[in-house]
């Protein structure tokens, strides 16, 4: 009877540290998944910055082409200038925060 115990306390003992061994590999492959996307997403922001400046000088210039379609063009760039920074800023916060 003391066998018997003895080898399903050590049998358990091995089902649980091989349990506690994947789930430990599985969260530092998570985190390194992780890192990875956030540098992603700080080059991306970065990127989103640069274009941010370029069309922000642009898109003060005067239009010398008075058509509808191009009005409705330049605010189209507008809108998606405000809707790209809006984004950026929201990720940029949760970054900061993370740090």
């Amino acid at each position: 009877m003391l066998i018997a115990l003895t080898l399903f306390l050590t049998a358990l003992c091995c089902v649980l540290s091989t349990g506690l061994y994947i789930s430990v590999k599985r969260n530092f492959e998570l985190i390194d998944t992780i890192e990875d996307y956030r540098e992603q997403i700080t080059e991306s922001i970065e990127e989103i910055d640069y274009f941010y400046g370029k069309i922000e000088k642009k898109s003060k210039l005067e239009i010398f082409l008075d058509e509808p379609v191009t009005r409705e063009l330049v605010d189209d760039i507008r809108g998606t200038k405000k809707s790209i920074k809006k984004l950026a800023e929201k990720i940029s916060i949760l970054i900061e925060d993370e740090e």
